[in-house]
């Protein structure tokens, strides 16, 4: 998060962050890994005027905890791989034999 802040604000200072100045207009940021869904839930609690998720696509099916937990556009692998070839998509990942990837439109929905 430090890193992030930094990125942010002319701080990295996490708990002052609030009071310090902006640097520069605002810009989208992607977290991914393991924690990425942490972080952004902390991000969104804690400046929910700057930070939105953009909602990745993905090739797997619905499960169960899909609409409490995560949200995805689900589409079928032929289409996500169509869509990546003509770089509708920013970028993309296999995990699992599925595709995940976010989508310049998911991105622009949300900037």
């Amino acid at each position: 998060l430090k890193q992030l802040y930094s990125y942010l604000f002319k701080t990295s200072d996490y708990e002052n962050a609030d009071s310090q100045e902006k640097v520069g207009p605002l810009r989208p940021v992607c977290i991914r890994g393991p924690l990425s869904i942490v972080i952004e839930k902390a991000l969104i609690k804690r400046h929910p005027e700057l930070f939105e998720i953009a909602i990745e696509t993905t090739s797997r099916p619905p499960r169960q905890d899909d609409s409490s937990k995560y949200k995805y556009h689900f589409s079928p692998a032929f289409e996500m791989l169509d869509d990546i070839r003509y770089g509708k998509f920013i970028e993309y990942s296999t995990e699992y034999d599925d595709l995940y990837g976010l989508s310049r439109n998911s991105v622009k929905k949300v900037i």
